[in-house]
């Protein structure tokens, strides 16, 4: 393989990794979760579990609507 290529590669996989490190905050003292953000998260599920239930009778509905 080229080593221009390689060294092209080495550099966008350093860029993913620090952008993934970013994503999740190391536990330094000085990151913490804010107390709102837990119940957006527990709305964030309740409405995936919506969605979820809603895509599961869609789908029930569009089986009964092709049988005939």
């Amino acid at each position: 393989m080229d080593p221009w290529v390689e060294k092209q590669e080495r550099k966008e996989m350093k860029k993913m990794k620090k952008h993934c490190d970013m994503l999740q905050p190391k536990n330094d003292g000085l990151h913490f979760r804010q107390p709102w953000v837990l119940g957006v998260q527990e709305e964030v599920r309740s409405f995936r579990q919506e969605v979820d239930e809603m895509a599961a009778e869609i789908a029930q509905l569009k089986e009964l609507f092709t049988r005939k």
